[in-house]
């Protein structure tokens, strides 16, 4: 697949997502979370340097797409949509190294909330409990902006 085969896909689809955003309420769009898959998209198309690459995100992304429905969106309705992002998360994270924003933080909140329970029980106390959260939280934020600054998140 030549580059700008792959960029007329890319445009294409993200021309799609805009219409479907704009036949949706806001507060449905955030339910979507259709930015998660635009910007999955923008990151990883110039990525993708051959044609097995390209069929199998081509695939796995408007699989996707397909499920997701303008009316009466629920959590019933979105399900199918979200189990069908994880194959594509799971493949970018294996192919290109990429993470989703905020996974570090999300990792490190939980191992503080962890750390600060297991604190807390110890020593009979509730402050170890914010200490362990800011903890966690300051070294996921670090290194989610470190992420970023290698470019690895998406």
């Amino acid at each position: 697949m030549i580059p700008q085969d792959v960029q007329n896909w890319k445009n294409k689809t993200l021309s799609k997502l805009k219409q479907i955003e704009q036949a949706i309420t806001p507060q449905q769009f955030k339910k979507l979370d259709l930015d998660v898959i635009v910007r999955i998209i923008t990151k990883v198309t110039p990525l993708i340097k051959n044609n097995s690459d390209f069929d199998h995100f081509k695939n796995q992304v408007e699989f996707s797409i397909n499920f997701i429905s303008k009316e009466n969106i629920s959590k019933k309705s979105l399900k199918p949509y979200r189990n069908s992002l994880k194959p594509i998360k799971k493949w970018i994270k294996e192919k290109y190294q990429l993470l989703p924003l905020g996974f570090y933080t999300l990792r490190g909140l939980l191992l503080g909330i962890g750390v600060a329970i297991l604190y807390a029980v110890g020593f009979d106390t509730r402050a170890g409990l914010f200490i362990g959260v800011a903890i966690g939280f300051g070294i996921g934020s670090y290194l989610d902006k470190k992420a970023e600054k290698q470019n690895k998140v998406y």
